[in-house]
């Protein structure tokens, strides 16, 4: 054992360490293609303003010639000098324009060398030529000389800095000759403030080949942090689309078998009078209700997702909210062993907020605080602060560490729960506070200390203005008696639990597969009501159906069952007039739908 161990060390040093000599080329070979991308943008920088510095090196040679024309004895030489000089010229602009049109058919430092040449010419040329021409013994001529080159110079030392071996290739000579010429007057103060002259330009044309070099350098390095930034984006939204469809195709083939489930548990509770029965359909709703919890997170993380959660903000009674979540919490507390209190509000306290969203918040942090007390209790509180009402959820659980707070939050996050205990739900629920809280600007805070509990609190504005009657009444499920449904899904499980539930009920079922059946169907009963599955065999979707059955001449009611959660199918259905409801669903739900359908 201990060699295999040893062997498995040193395989695994010995792969570390080609990863970081991978890692060293891949960076030095960036490095390499940002430095030549550097040299060839430089060079097109001073290929642009080339075709400026040549015609004014053509205008001081044509200068020259003027001054020296009627003084000097070597006109054919002067004529020959000029000459050479056009020919640079036209050579210099040529290469220009083929490295415009052709710059990477050579290396940059092939462009360079082919520069070399002329540059160098160019400087024999303008630093010996003058000598020749002028008398330079005239003060007059030393002056006019002195002006025309130093001037030329300083004002291309800039450009010509761009490309560092032509700089010094030009000027060198170009300087050298002058400081000879003066040198020779006997003009030593001259000659040796030119040699301080071109160590200065020298030194100028350094930097500014660095710093330009270095500004280029960065601009590349920048724009491929960016193009890694945006692939890494891209990758990020892609997985994260990848994971929106693979949840959504889970949570619809879960959705399936559990409507079934459902209906056919509500119906055998509702037909039977055996209390034993009875008891065994309340079992089987009740075993589903931990399923039914977790594809309920799946949907409203899909709804969130989608950007179609719009809150509908009205007045609600704080006191009616207290006494549903007391009814159906405390027995679930009561079950685990805890204790559920609650501090009231007065019985006027209304707040301003959207009345489902409020209740799934609720719930969803009423949930995690019993999910994650073992012993102790849960209390529900709320208290006035200024114009807004605060709302806690505080349990004497394990706690949250400082560093995991914020991680709780996000999704699929559970701490404690390695063994992915499904009474905990899949680690959305928090998400999803954290989400409505945002789109609902309501302030969400969390104290926590491990084995202390924890306090989570939001805030909600009160209501100022007036309150209209709360009362409802029940729904009156009698009076769907002797009504006529089509219901149409290809799942034989689903028409045949739709069709035992809504008979309980005294309504008329028939059931379809596909639209051809229900087709038949139309021909000799017209239903009440339709209850169609969005995603049917083949390319056949819900809604289509709908439409062809409807026809012309009837506006038939129709409920659409779906079971899918993928954001742009919840965006499609949202445009819909139809009724849709999310498997799975409660037979009252159902009922509740018909009733509202349909003109009774």
């Amino acid at each position: 054992m201990p060699s295999i161990k040893s062997d498995s060390a040193s395989r695994y040093g010995v792969a570390s360490a080609k990863k970081r000599v991978l890692d060293l080329e891949d960076n030095r070979t960036q490095s390499q293609d940002i430095h030549q991308r550097v040299r060839y943008t430089l060079l097109h920088v001073y290929s642009k303003y080339e075709p400026v510095l040549l015609f004014g090196y053509l205008l001081f040679v044509f200068v020259i010639v003027q001054i020296t024309w009627h003084t000097t004895e070597l006109r054919t030489t002067l004529i020959f000098w000029l000459v050479l000089n056009i020919i640079i010229v036209a050579h210099a602009l040529w290469l220009g324009l083929k490295f415009k049109k052709q710059a990477h058919l050579h290396s940059p430092e092939r462009w360079v060398r082919m520069r070399i040449y002329s540059s160098l010419a160019f400087g024999l040329l303008w630093g010996m030529g003058p000598a020749l021409f002028m008398n330079l013994s005239d003060m007059v001529n030393l002056v006019t000389f002195s002006v025309l080159i130093l001037g030329v110079l300083s004002s291309s030392a800039y450009f010509l800095s761009i490309i560092p071996p032509l700089f010094y290739l030009f000027f060198v000579p170009v300087l050298l000759c002058y400081c000879a010429i003066v040198f020779w007057e006997g003009m030593y103060i001259i000659a040796a403030a030119t040699m301080l002259f071109l160590a200065f330009l020298a030194w100028m044309s350094h930097q500014i080949h660095r710093m330009m070099f270095a500004v280029y350098a960065a601009r590349y390095e920048n724009e491929l942090l960016a193009e890694s930034l945006c692939h890494e984006k891209e990758q990020v939204e892609k997985a994260s689309r990848a994971k929106t469809r693979f949840l959504a195709a889970a949570s619809h083939d879960l959705r399936q078998p559990l409507q079934a489930q459902r209906l056919f548990a509500e119906a055998i509770k509702a037909r039977s009078h055996n209390t034993a029965l009875n008891q065994l359909g309340s079992q089987l709703i009740e075993s589903q209700h931990a399923m039914q919890l977790m594809l309920d997170e799946l949907l409203d993380i899909s709804r969130l997702d989608a950007g179609i959660v719009a809150p509908n903000l009205s007045a609600v009674s704080l006191y009616a909210i207290f006494i549903r979540l007391h009814a159906d919490f405390t027995p679930l507390a009561e079950s685990r062993g805890l204790r559920f209190h609650l501090h009231w509000p007065p019985n006027d306290a209304v707040v301003h907020c959207d009345p489902g969203l409020l209740d799934r918040i609720l719930l969803n942090l009423l949930n995690n605080a019993i999910r994650y007390t073992l012993t102790g209790s849960v209390m529900l509180a709320a208290r006035q602060r200024g114009q807004r009402w605060r709302i806690e959820v505080r349990d004497s659980g394990i706690g949250i560490p400082i560093n995991q707070q914020q991680d709780i939050f996000e999704e699929f996050r559970q701490l404690d729960n390695a063994a992915r205990d499904r009474s905990r739900g899949l680690g959305l629920g928090l998400s999803i506070v954290q989400r409505l809280c945002q789109l609902l600007a309501y302030p969400l805070s969390l104290t926590s200390c491990p084995e202390n509990g924890s306090v989570f609190a939001i805030e909600i504005p009160i209501w100022t203005g007036p309150v209209a009657s709360d009362e409802k009444t029940s729904p009156n499920f009698t009076a769907l008696a002797g009504l006529t449904a089509l219901a149409i899904d290809d799942d034989q499980a689903i028409r045949e639990a739709l069709k035992a539930s809504l008979q309980t009920f005294g309504v008329i079922v028939h059931t379809a597969a596909n639209r051809d059946e229900a087709i038949q169907i139309l021909k000799y009963h017209l239903p009440d009501v339709m209850i169609v599955d969005y995603r049917l065999s083949g390319f056949d979707n819900g809604l289509d159906v709908i439409e062809s059955l409807r026809g012309s001449n009837h506006e038939i009611p129709a409920i659409l069952l779906t079971g899918d959660t993928a954001p742009e199918k919840l965006v499609e259905l949202g445009k819909t007039k139809c009724t849709v409801l999310h498997k799975p669903i409660s037979l009252n739900n159902l009922l509740q739908a018909i009733l509202e359908s349909i003109p009774l």
